[in-house]
């Protein structure tokens, strides 16, 4: 339309100006070609001519004005319309540029100007008509689309797209979550839209409708789906998916379908905003059959309830909703009287307070409770509770019987127990009352029958005395197994708990059997394991018990073979606690079968010992077992957990790379020190006798490379050898073996066997133990010192032993040392007048002086009116027992008050010794008497032992007042020098002291030399080893001083550390002086021996 009017507007204007053309062309001819001389018409025409070309030539110019002005005010409009349209452009989103047919810009917005530098193809003339997306460098994308005018213009226009793409790809990731989601779904999803068409469904649909693959496509047709499940006759499926005429499309519709296999199908159809319906599917099938089945759960669990005798309610918070027959008859009320009535009227309120949680939570508990009755009787009963489902919730189920009766019943049996246990307790009481009594008849009736043995008698007399004796002996043992197992079971024998030395206790337990052990011809072995700990917290004492009752019983009942002791730990990570095992295993007669369920708890005969190991055990929370066969042996074991004081293995040793011979006949004994030295980490070969020994270390031939012999050493570092059980002397085994290139020897001696070190010295021996070997003794022997432990002449030699021998005179003659007038003077406060006898008489052989009172009235009575130096009092006495009398002496002025007081007691259990310390006294002995311990006690209190009666001429009875404090009593313990003469003849006892003066002297070298090399590690073990030889032979003054020494090495004080070491060797000197003024060690043997160890 508009380039037709532009044509024809055209076409006028020239139309017009070639009309005015031609018009003015022919006034110009006119003008030329006409005469003006012809005449005044031809002048007239040609002025006619020449106006009408000026005025047409006017008419023309004041047209072009106006054309020129009119073009002028259209091109202002057009301006101002262009800026219109640029700022109208501006504010467009879109980058919009207008070319000219050259493709030069014409128009641009700002957008364009922004994006020119990114978009090359806006600076080109390129067409770039239709549709196109590009991204640009900072990551966005625009889109381009451009046209082409009629006249040639283009006009390109760009949009950013970047927050379009962005949206439709999260629309695709949406989809493809959605898509996801419903292939996830246990339920077929179907969604038809407003069409009539399926939009989109699951793999899960076409799963529970069998539908073929190609149906449930994008597009189906609504019909075309209905019509297939209609063939099929389950129409229904598709009823959901268009809702009924007079339904709204939006309502919900919902139902379930069975089909044809049985399979229950949960049908869910709902409308959407845009028209269209989703239809969900659901195979319900287990749920219905879950239902089912809790449904005659249900049934099965009234009908059970209603038989029942325990009464159920059913309650809903607390609120009854239900109950059965047997709840009825319980609470004595009708269903109809239960039903909505709250719980809390049901049950006592102290009791329904703790049953809230019960009742309001559906927690499960298990109480007790009162229940109300209507008319006014209370029943007691056991309730308990479970949730369970019903009508589509979860209801409590209360269950209650009646218990009234039972507890009645315990009450009755409490009641009956604890009259029994009083009973019980007053039984034990009684015993031990008892037996203390005849416990201290017995014991001096033991003293007195000791005393007789010890006199001039005649054979047979000393036969029927030491048949008496043997006989007392076993009813005393008797007793105090009764007595001790009436303690334990009233529960008065309590469990200690202190810190001891396991290895000690082992050893110690184990040392006093050896001798009984070896008088039978067998061996007494013990190994610990390298791993268990030396210091541990526990009963040392019960345990002690123990491990005597199966040892003594182990020796008792073995006549060949031998009995051994094994212990091992087992320590928990990260714990303190460790478990300890205790093997005593023999090859005795055994134990029958038919007495095995009853040995360990003494009814089969055989004593109630073990019935108290068994107990004592159980008390310290372990285990007791044993295994045994008859002809073949017993094997005890028990098994309790310590607290460990220290770190694992601190007693342990090793000895990586230490090669031993082992050379012992006894299987029992070779199979203890194998694993003895195993757990040290030596390599050892035991063998049973000296020849397999020389085949063992003599050297064997053996085939090279190139088929000569040669010839091998069997390496071994260490030969042990027992002294009994070599088939060879063992003098001349050691000297074959010593050949053989085994350069370091010890010899295992049986306890009481007597050798002559000379001898095996001169053989090759480097040391000589005792059996069973003590672990730090043959630790020391294994690392190369020489550690001499003489075998001692214990019961073999008791005959020697007369009455009145003191260990310095001849046996037999009646020369026990007399109390002197300036002797010490001691109370003894004893009411039993068996115990003075013995007890005075011992302290008078001591060389005390003694006076006696029967209760703690005349003790204070005699303290009052004499000085006494020290008091022995008994507890258990009449009228004033010793506790009460101590804490009147207490009461006292100095030196009265002051006086030292020692508890004498049978009945010495966990707590007697703080409470005789709290009541004033100073220490305690428990009965029976031990003279050593006593002895020793009672020299702790006296620092100056009173003085000894010598044999007549000996060169210390003059110069020293008995009572006083001499230089030899400093340098050595008197009371323990008279333990060693009580226990020891004196042809023993000389070498033992020569042996230990030579053992001193050398390291005492050993310290001097180590202290030159400031070496502390070998400073600190020699004076270990010296302290314990010289506190058993008394060298009072040399023991603490090496005590002292070893405190220092300790504390790494060098300066003071060489200072002692130079000290000792005097002190050696001193003690040595001391045995030799005493008499003891003969003068010339003593200069001799000390003469031979300087040179050696």
């Amino acid at each position: 339309m508009t380039s037709l009017v532009e044509q024809y507007s055209r076409s006028r204007r020239l139309l017009r100006r070639s009309a005015l053309a031609a018009v003015a062309g022919i006034l110009a001819i006119g003008i030329v070609w006409l005469p003006s001389q012809e005449g005044p018409v031809q002048l007239a025409l040609k002025i006619g001519c020449t106006i009408a070309l000026w005025a047409i030539v006017l008419i023309e110019l004041a047209v072009t004005g106006h054309r020129v002005r009119q073009a002028r005010t259209a091109e202002r409009r057009a301006e101002h319309t262009r800026q219109l349209l640029a700022e109208a452009l501006d504010v467009l989103p879109q980058a919009i540029a207008v070319f000219d047919p050259a493709d030069r810009p014409v128009l641009v917005n700002q957008r364009y100007a922004e994006l020119q530098g990114s978009l090359s193809p806006f600076s080109g003339g390129a067409d770039t008509a239709g549709d196109g997306e590009r991204s640009l460098p900072d990551g966005r994308w625009i889109r381009m689309d451009g046209h082409r005018t009629r006249n040639g213009y283009r006009i390109a226009v760009s949009s950013d797209v970047t927050e379009l793409k962005r949206q439709k790809a999260e629309l695709a990731r949406r989809s493809r979550l959605l898509e996801m989601t419903l292939n996830a779904s246990d339920r077929g999803v179907c969604i038809w839209g407003a069409d009539g068409r399926l939009t989109m469904s699951n793999a899960q649909a076409a799963r529970l409708l069998d539908l073929p693959a190609d149906l449930l496509t994008a597009g189906c047709p609504f019909a075309e789906f209905q019509a297939f499940l209609a063939a099929r006759g389950e129409e229904a499926l598709a009823g959901a998916a268009e809702p009924a005429p007079s339904e709204s499309p939006r309502i919900p519709v919902r139902y379930e379908y069975v089909r044809p296999d049985g399979h229950v199908l949960d049908v869910f159809g709902a409308g959407m905003p845009d028209g269209g319906r989703m239809v969900c599917y659901s195979d319900v099938t287990a749920y219905r059959r879950v239902e089912r089945d809790l449904r005659e759960a249900e049934e099965r669990f009234r009908r059970l309830a209603s038989a029942t005798r325990e009464g159920v309610l059913v309650h809903d918070g607390n609120v009854i909703i239900d109950a059965n027959d047997a709840a009825l008859v319980l609470l004595d009320r009708p269903l109809a009287d239960l039903i909505g009535r709250s719980a809390e009227r049901l049950i006592a309120p102290a009791d329904y307070a703790a049953l809230r949680e019960t009742f309001e939570c559906g927690r499960m508990q298990h109480r007790e409770a009162w229940f109300l009755r209507p008319d006014g009787s209370r029943i007691l009963c056991e309730v308990s509770q479970r949730l369970v489902p019903q009508s589509g919730r979860f209801a409590g189920i209360l269950t209650f019987h009646d218990i009234t009766g039972y507890r009645w019943v315990e009450d009755q049996l409490r009641a009956a127990r604890q009259r029994a246990e009083t009973e019980r307790r007053a039984g034990s009481d009684f015993l031990a009352v008892v037996g203390k009594g005849l416990r201290t008849s017995l014991r001096g009736v033991l003293d007195v029958l000791r005393q007789l043995s010890e006199g001039q008698l005649a054979a047979d007399q000393r036969d029927r005395v030491q048949a008496v004796r043997k006989s007392v002996q076993t009813m005393a043992a008797t007793l105090a197994e009764v007595e001790d197992l009436a303690r334990i079971e009233s529960g008065a024998r309590q469990i200690a708990d202190n810190d001891f030395n396991l290895i000690d206790l082992v050893e110690s337990v184990v040392a006093p059997q050896a001798a009984q052990a070896t008088a039978k011809g067998i061996d007494l072995v013990s190994s610990v394991a390298a791993d268990v700990p030396r210091s541990v917290r526990g009963d040392a004492g019960r345990l002690r018990q123990v491990l005597t009752t199966l040892i003594g019983n182990a020796v008792k009942f073995t006549e060949q073979g031998g009995v051994s002791l094994s212990l091992t730990a087992s320590r928990a990570e990260g714990g303190a606690m460790t478990e300890l095992r205790f093997d005593v295993a023999d090859t005795g007669i055994g134990i029958t079968a038919a007495n095995h369920a009853r040995i360990l708890d003494g009814a089969a005969g055989n004593g109630m010992a073990l019935a108290i190991a068994r107990r004592l055990i159980e008390l310290m929370g372990g285990t007791i077992g044993f295994d045994s066969a008859p002809g073949i042996g017993t094997h005890f074991w028990f098994v309790v957990t310590l607290e460990c004081r220290t770190e694992d293995g601190d007693g342990g040793h090793d000895f990586s790379g230490l090669r031993v011979l082992l050379i012992e006949g006894n299987g029992a004994s070779r199979k203890a020190l194998t694993r003895q030295l195993a757990s040290w980490n030596a390599a050892v070969q035991a063998v049973p006798d000296g020849a397999a020994a020389l085949a063992a270390a003599t050297l064997i031939p053996a085939a090279s490379a190139t088929g000569e012999g040669t010839v091998r050493p069997t390496p071994f570092d260490v030969a042990l050898i027992d002294s009994h059980d070599a088939d060879l002397p063992v003098t001349a085994l050691a000297r074959r073996l010593r050949d053989a290139g085994i350069v370091h020897l010890i010899l295992l001696c049986p306890p009481g066997h007597p050798v002559e070190w000379h001898h095996l010295e001169a053989a090759g021996f480097s040391s000589v133990l005792r059996k069973p070997a003590r672990q730090a003794m043959l630790a020391a022997a294994l690392g190369g010192e020489r550690v001499i432990e003489l075998g001692l002449p214990d019961a073999a030699h008791a005959d020697r032993a007369g009455p009145g021998w003191d260990g310095f005179g001849d046996p037999g003659k009646d020369d026990a040392p007399k109390a002197t007038d300036d002797a010490r003077r001691l109370l003894l406060v004893e009411d039993s007048v068996t115990n003075q006898l013995v007890a005075g008489t011992l302290l008078k052989i001591a060389g005390f002086r003694v006076e006696v009172a029967s209760n703690g009235m005349e003790a204070i009575a005699a303290v009052k009116s004499k000085p006494f130096d020290l008091v022995l009092m008994d507890i258990a006495m009449p009228e004033m027992d010793g506790i009460a009398a101590t804490r009147a002496i207490r009461a006292l002025p100095a030196p009265a008050g002051r006086i030292p007081i020692i508890a004498m007691t049978a009945n010495a259990m966990v707590g007697d010794r703080e409470r005789f310390l709290e009541a004033g006294m100073n220490d305690y002995v428990p009965k029976p008497i031990e003279r050593p311990y006593l002895l020793a006690t009672i020299a702790r209190w006296l620092p100056a032992a009173p003085a000894v009666v010598r044999p007549q001429g000996s060169a210390s009875d003059q110069g020293t007042a008995a009572g006083a404090a001499s230089p030899l009593d400093m340098a050595l313990d008197i009371g323990v020098l008279e333990q060693l003469r009580h226990d020891l003849d004196d042809i023993v006892l000389p070498d033992l002291i020569e042996a230990f003066l030579a053992e001193a002297r050398l390291r005492s070298r050993r310290m001097a030399d180590a202290a030159a090399v400031g070496d502390m590690t070998v400073i600190e073990r020699e004076a270990h080893t010296l302290k314990s030889s010289a506190s058993t032979f008394g060298a009072a003054r040399l023991a603490e001083a090496v005590k002292t020494l070893e405190r220092t090495c300790r504390s790494e004080e060098p300066a003071e550390t060489n200072l002692l070491c130079g000290e000792i060797l005097a002190l050696v000197e001193e003690a040595a002086g001391a045995y030799r003024a005493l008499g003891v060690v003969a003068a010339g043997d003593a200069v001799e021996s000390g003469t031979q160890d300087r040179q050696t």
